[in-house]
């Protein structure tokens, strides 16, 4: 529905731009598309959404936010924009959502070793795609690090139970608080230091 209450038409619009100029992948055109997706797409009241405008003046993101970047703004207007793609766009399109299947399978309440092993799957065919696609990468460590994910998919279980989430909301917390370079001397600490 827009603002007014009407309906809006489900078919999806794409415009006619020419992605292939460009050596950037997510450059201003591109992100002109995210833009106007953004604001046609309404998400659940759980989700929360990637600030308007994404990239265009820096902010930081919180993990919820660079989640709803990833794993919905982009897919709905990469999608659109390089789905019916030849070459290049096509390839990075496909490379995007081995990233994003692997993610997702990460993301699951519920594992097993089946799909402990789809998401090695996904997650390698993205690497070695990011290393044919882009020339200039450069293998990271934590790309070495999610190539042990799928060991501890099977041996921890689903993610959601010993991710760091708890951990980093706790720095978060702890970075916020004011202490005028007087540590251990906060009326309120949080740890006790004996």
């Amino acid at each position: 529905m827009d603002p007014q209450g009407n309906l809006l038409d489900h078919s999806v619009e794409c415009t006619n731009i020419d992605y292939h100029e460009n050596l950037v992948v997510l450059g201003h055109a591109v992100l002109e598309e995210v833009w106007r997706d953004q604001e046609q797409l309404v998400l659940p009241s759980s989700i929360l959404p990637a600030p308007s405008l994404l990239g265009f003046e820096k902010r930081k993101l919180s993990a919820d936010q660079w989640h709803s970047v990833g794993m919905i703004h982009l897919i709905i207007t990469l999608v659109c924009i390089w789905g019916h793609s030849q070459g290049r766009q096509q390839q990075m399109l496909n490379n995007y959502m081995h990233l994003v299947t692997a993610i997702y399978i990460t993301s699951l309440q519920s594992t097993s070793e089946e799909l402990a092993s789809q998401y090695t799957y996904h997650f390698k065919s993205y690497l070695s795609g990011i290393l044919e696609l882009y020339k200039e990468a450069k293998v990271q460590p934590v790309h070495h690090a999610c190539l042990h994910f799928e060991r501890l998919l099977v041996r921890l279980g689903p993610v959601h139970s010993w991710r760091t989430w708890d951990f980093e909301h706790f720095n978060y917390m702890l970075q916020r608080t004011k202490t005028n370079m007087h540590f251990g001397e906060h009326p309120s600490q949080w740890i006790p230091l004996s």
